[in-house]
């Protein structure tokens, strides 16, 4: 039996493949501002990897990194904004009296939502699809919307897993 053939070799290789493009991203998206097209550079890979285009990390990661490097880096700066401006308004919105605090800050919370759920999703879309700047928003949160019960899901499942974190961290640091 050929080692090279086994499928415990092409098990390891994928393991392989899967750690170095993780690390090829990290090293990428360590100056922050790279991080959206470092993000659009490992989907673009884990598409090609799906599609049966099984070509290798560093040369597609480039590939891609290449390709998508406008639009993702314009989508950064872009959500960077979003961010400040969701900042900017807690800011604000925790000085005014508790009514319209709370209502205030409800209505930023969907607003922020719908956009953490197209966060999700507009990288995806972008490697996929060769679509317009707003096309690509446009379908991202028509793809949110569209799975919107799973998005939920697993956001209370994430919250839950955090919440279960945190309280098992609090035990465990309470009694050493």
């Amino acid at each position: 039996m050929n080692i090279v053939n086994s499928k415990f070799y092409h098990f390891l290789e994928k393991i392989t493949n899967f750690f170095l493009l993780n690390l090829v991203w990290l090293l990428f998206s360590f100056p922050i501002i790279t991080l959206f097209p470092a993000t659009a550079a490992m989907y673009g890979v884990l598409r090609d990897w799906v599609q049966g285009k099984d070509s290798g990390v560093i040369q597609p990661f480039f590939q891609h990194f290449k390709m998508n490097f406008k639009h993702s880096f314009i989508y950064g700066v872009l959500w960077l904004i979003i961010f400040v401006i969701f900042y900017i308004d807690l800011a604000i919105i925790a000085e005014f009296e508790s009514t319209t605090n709370l209502l205030m800050t409800s209505l930023l919370f969907v607003i922020g939502l719908l956009v953490a759920f197209n966060t999700a999703f507009i990288i995806p879309v972008m490697v996929h699809f060769k679509l317009s700047f707003w096309g690509h928003i446009k379908h991202a949160f028509l793809f949110s919307i569209y799975v919107f019960s799973n998005n939920v899901a697993l956001l209370v499942y994430h919250c839950s897993d955090d919440c279960f974190s945190a309280i098992l961290t609090s035990i465990i640091i309470r009694y050493l």
